[in-house]
């Protein structure tokens, strides 16, 4: 009785099912990897953009108490409304400028993100008189829009710290400027020598405005 020789119909089914199985793997690892490749991209995306806003925010505050008197209401920090602000002004000039920065919840294609703003107090509202809350602010353009909707994304409050890096250092003597960021390691709870990943924070010394 003579064989049969060559394919069999059970060769190529066994053949075809590995050539599935090996199409699959490839897909997979094929979508694990361009998960990969976005992930890394949105999260340098991100530091960047948080680099950006700290070193923007730094080089406007810097100006706050320029030429005027040294005194407590040329920088303030509020918070109302769901929003975080910060007001202060300063002297060019002979003429008093009010910036300010406002961080907000703010919708895009649906989703709620945090944004910041920068913003100006319009007309003749602003002066070395005027509370600074007490103007009317306008935003004249954003800084930053965020993709995560974290609140303390960027963070900024001031106090009365030290400045010795700046040589000047009684304690308590000025006004401090700290401003802190999340980058993404923080965001994704990364740690690093098994401790959990600090935030960015930076310390901006008001050598203009004496505190209290």
């Amino acid at each position: 009785m003579k064989y049969q020789s060559g394919t069999s119909l059970i060769g190529l089914m066994i053949g075809l099912l590995v050539s599935v199985v090996g199409i699959l793997a490839s897909l997979t690892l094929y979508k694990t990897l361009v998960g990969v490749v976005a992930e890394a991209k949105a999260d340098a995306l991100h530091d960047g953009q948080l680099a950006t806003t700290l070193l923007a925010i730094q080089l406007k505050v810097q100006n706050a108490g320029f030429g005027l008197n040294n005194n407590l209401d040329n920088i303030l920090v509020i918070e109302t409304a769901g929003e975080k602000r910060l007001y202060w002004r300063y002297r060019v000039n002979n003429q008093v400028i009010c910036e300010g920065l406002r961080r907000y919840t703010k919708a895009i294609n649906g989703s709620d993100r945090i944004a910041i703003d920068y913003l100006e107090a319009t007309g003749a509202t602003c002066n070395d008189a005027l509370a600074l809350p007490t103007m009317l602010w306008a935003p004249i353009s954003t800084v930053s829009v965020f993709s995560q909707d974290i609140t303390t994304t960027v963070d900024f409050n001031i106090a009365d710290q030290s400045c010795s890096p700046y040589g000047m250092d009684a304690p308590s003597d000025y006004k401090v400027l700290t401003l802190t960021g999340k980058g993404a390691a923080t965001l994704a709870g990364a740690k690093a020598n098994n401790q959990t990943l600090e935030d960015t924070t930076l310390r901006l010394c008001l050598s203009n405005i004496k505190g209290a």
